[in-house]
């Protein structure tokens, strides 16, 4: 739980870095946002070095490169996992009580290359067209994070006794179903729209 408190609470507190660097130093200026993605790192990183001064260059650069790594190695490993218990889970080859340590990694050796090979499709697919993989995306993020919600509340729900404070977080739960489920519907009914 320390990883992950600590985790979550950086990652908003970068996010708000992030924020605040797009509105007081992006917003308002002249200069367009660059739609490669080459160009749009080259263009946040002049973007600290022209607010922080010149020797954060290297300094973000390095940052920005070992963030993204660290996030796609994560995605992967994280994916590759989940999906390879969830389908020994699913087809009855695991007991969901097992110990998940002792599992044969074969699944999980495929599954990884399969994501890498399918992930290394969508940016040579995308190359040098930034807003269309943004869009893309986006729209996979809202149509499908719903669907991840409901499975894991469903999966919390089905543990044991009914306490007070769970009835009140599963009520709080429902409430952000809802709001999952209604904001992916006015973003088709947006994307559908517009198109």
């Amino acid at each position: 739980m320390f990883d992950f408190n600590l985790g979550y609470w950086v990652t908003a507190g970068l996010a708000l870095c992030f924020l605040a660097l797009g509105a007081l130093v992006q917003h308002g200026s002249e200069q367009t946002i660059a739609m490669a993605g080459a160009a749009f790192a080259q263009q946040l990183v002049n973007m600290y070095a022209d607010s922080l001064g010149e020797w954060t260059r290297w300094l973000v650069a390095t940052v920005a490169f070992f963030c993204m790594f660290g996030t796609t190695l994560t995605v992967l490993d994280g994916y590759a996992r989940g999906l390879h218990i969830t389908g020994l889970l699913l087809t009855g080859r695991l007991a969901v009580d097992a110990p998940h340590t002792n599992v044969d990694k074969g699944g999980y050796r495929i599954l990884l290359l399969l994501q890498a090979g399918l992930g290394m499709g969508v940016i040579l697919f995308f190359r040098g067209a930034l807003s269309p993989m943004l869009t893309f995306a986006m729209t996979a993020a809202f149509l499908t994070t719903p669907i991840f919600a409901w499975l894991n509340f469903s999966l919390v729900r089905q543990s044991g006794t009914q306490t007070r404070r769970r009835r009140l977080l599963h009520g709080w739960a429902w409430i952000g179903l809802l709001y999952l489920f209604g904001f992916a519907l006015v973003f088709l009914w947006y994307a559908l729209g517009t198109s």
